[in-house]
């Protein structure tokens, strides 16, 4: 069976008026004669650019070191957390679990942040390399077989990026986990 990403590409050509932009790559070059990099797709007549990433980096082992050291100073997580257990479990538990989602969230979706970062200069600079400013910006993340993440809580995280002024090109997100 073809991998998540090769099946997504298989559908967008699918499409009647979308454009695979590495298919045309050397017919949009700078002034310099280089290739900006950009968005992997132009959708609906080029009134919509999509950006594609992977997931591809398992953060759980990242995870348990952070919450190793968490425990140092945690009292509750250092008599509570042991052997396998999801981490939602464990915030939704924690007495404290505001403050201790905050913590551990960031750290978590580090690599999420950093997917909506690339995508948003990806995307900016398809719009000023194609001049389209007014085209809608979008990004869609695959995940095939990365398992910590929860897609509730993967949304919820894209959506606070999604709102935040950094990432202005980013209008709209899509993930499909599979």
């Amino acid at each position: 069976m073809a991998s998540i990403d090769e099946r997504f590409l298989d559908f967008i050509r699918s499409r009647k008026n979308n454009i695979v932009l590495d298919d045309i790559k050397d017919d949009v070059k700078k002034n310099d004669g280089t290739n900006s990099k950009m968005a992997d797709y132009l959708l609906f007549n080029r009134d919509v650019i999509l950006e594609q990433k992977l997931l591809t980096n398992d953060r759980t082992d990242l995870i348990n070191e952070k919450l190793n050291e968490l425990a140092k100073t945690d009292e509750w997580l250092k008599r509570s957390w042991f052997g396998r257990v999801h981490i939602e479990e464990l915030i939704r538990k924690h007495p404290e679990s505001d403050a201790f989602r905050k913590k551990i969230m960031d750290y978590a979706y580090r690599n999420i942040k950093d997917l909506v970062a690339t995508a948003n200069r990806q995307i900016r600079a398809t719009k000023e390399s194609l001049n389209i400013p007014r085209a809608v910006g979008g990004l869609v993340i695959l995940n095939e077989s990365i398992m910590p993440y929860e897609s509730e809580n993967v949304i919820t995280e894209l959506n606070f990026l999604v709102e935040n002024p950094h990432y202005e090109h980013v209008d709209f997100v899509l993930y499909i986990s599979e």
